[in-house]
């Protein structure tokens, strides 16, 4: 039951809210709002991810506890590579060819499932910044965020024919929540992911309609609260419906709710409030501020956003990190004792790195150079290798190194999403696609390391409490 501080506050903030003047507003959905947002912790969600991960690889450390939704107990790293590692997807039984149910949407080119993979990763300007865990981790059911998810793991024709099906055949039973509002279908859930999907391929060619993605968050933008986000952003922006303020004030203050599922949500509201858009009504913006005092998560948010890096130090940073991941992967190298067969590439790199023209030039090289020793670890993993116990010692510290590295990338890939809500997003835009390919290749190396450390009884280096945190941030 709420105290009676709350109720009262709740009551101040629906008066105010009560010169807003724009669309109907819900005020049992603010209501609830205010209640989840003042009543302390956030509610825990699963990320959906725990089968094939991490467990055991940081000793006796346990995971540290936090508050974006993912269980205290979940190992680091399991939780940082949750978008690239999970429990495999059950596929239903579509009575049709993948291609035939993609085929509503998409136009079936001969490199329709290339550029579905290659795009998954694209970042775009405005209010879709592009797929991300934050996106489906704002599903409180758990069907939608988990095949959500899984299309971050797996993007293709075969998951995105699922998708279809589910948003056509999933239960659309409705519930009333308590709170004057209905509680979204698994139906209407699966529609959203869908539009969410689709935006991602607006610009790719390759959509019969490139505005689906839009219309569908349409119709479930009233019912499912990260669709409401999406069309409060799209006119906030003005970039995929029209701009108007009060229609993007109304969307989203309708849109806020508990914290763990809003994350995109406080962090608009926040912008809002920071002064990023010039000319936003003053009434409507007064009860985003009015709204933003009294929320613990909108106010973390603010304080993200005014401390937030530029985009050129972001892309810096990614340099950085790439290339201490190469020198982590010559270390793995050395310890199988492969160490002449990057020796001769490295050094031909290092004087072809003299003619980068710029950050983001660099970044791709980098990245590729990142690729071609990847595989030459894969190469020699699948060969007959024998190590003494100096060799362990290397290939153990090198697995430590890689998960620091994994921490700091996992930081850095938080700082870029923020970006999108600052001036430095020029230089993020084209960097946010390299850097999210390379953290996945990095989850997918330590995952590989790991396994090998166990197979070969290597014994198992703690890494810092730091790095760990590190691990447990999201954006």
């Amino acid at each position: 039951m709420m105290s009676t501080m709350k109720k009262t506050l709740i009551s101040v903030s629906i008066a105010a809210a009560c010169s807003f003047s724009a669309q109907a507003f819900n005020f049992g959905d603010f209501a609830k709002q205010m209640e989840q947002q003042m009543g302390g912790s956030a509610q825990q969600q699963d990320s959906g991810a725990n089968s094939g991960g991490f467990g055991g690889l940081f000793g006796g450390m346990g995971a540290p506890a936090q508050s974006s939704g993912a269980a205290s107990s979940q190992d680091p790293m399991e939780f940082a590579c949750r978008s690239v590692y999970g429990p495999p997807m059950k596929l239903a039984d579509l009575g049709k060819s993948n291609e035939e149910v993609v085929g509503e949407y998409f136009n079936l080119t001969a490199n329709l499932d290339e550029v579905l993979i290659i795009d998954a990763t694209k970042n775009y300007e405005g209010s879709f910044t592009g797929l991300s865990e934050k996106l489906f981790e704002s599903f409180e059911e758990n069907e939608p965020r988990k095949i959500g998810m899984e299309y971050l793991r797996k993007p293709g024709i075969e998951t995105l024919a699922q998708i279809i099906h589910q948003s056509k055949t999933a239960d659309s039973y409705e519930e009333d929540d308590g709170f004057g509002s209905v509680k979204p279908s698994t139906r209407s859930n699966m529609r959203a992911v869908l539009g969410l999907i689709l935006l991602q391929y607006r610009d790719s060619g390759v959509l019969k309609n490139p505005n689906a993605g839009v219309e569908l968050l349409q119709k479930e933008s009233k019912k499912v609260k990260i669709a409401g986000t999406m069309i409060g952003r799209a006119h906030l922006y003005g970039d995929l419906l029209q701009k108007n303020y009060d229609a993007a004030g109304n969307y989203l203050l309708q849109s806020g709710g508990n914290a763990a599922y809003t994350k995109l949500n406080d962090q608009t509201l926040a912008s809002i409030a920071n002064e990023a858009f010039p000319g936003f009504p003053e009434s409507v913006k007064n009860q985003i501020v009015s709204l933003s005092q009294q929320s613990a998560s909108i106010q973390a948010e603010l304080a993200k956003q005014k401390n937030a890096k530029s985009g050129s130090d972001l892309v810096q940073r990614a340099n950085v990190l790439i290339e201490e991941g190469q020198k982590i992967d010559d270390l793995t190298l050395d310890a199988l004792g492969a160490g002449s067969k990057i020796a001769d590439r490295r050094a031909k790199a290092n004087f072809a790195k003299n003619e980068m023209s710029g950050a983001n030039d660099l970044l791709d090289f980098n990245y590729q150079q990142s690729k071609e020793s990847q595989k030459i670890i894969e190469e020699t993993l699948s060969s007959n290798v024998t190590m003494d116990d100096e060799a362990k010692n290397k290939f153990a510290e090198a697995n430590k190194l890689r998960a620091e590295n994994l921490g700091k990338l996992n930081s850095l890939k938080s700082q870029v999403a923020i970006s999108f809500f600052t001036d430095g997003l020029g230089e993020t835009l084209n960097a946010g696609p390299v850097i999210n390919r390379y953290f996945r290749d990095t989850c997918q190396m330590s995952k590989r390391m790991k396994d090998y450390a166990e197979e070969e009884a290597i014994p198992k280096k703690e890494i810092s409490k730091a790095a760990m945190d590190e691990m447990m941030m999201d954006d």
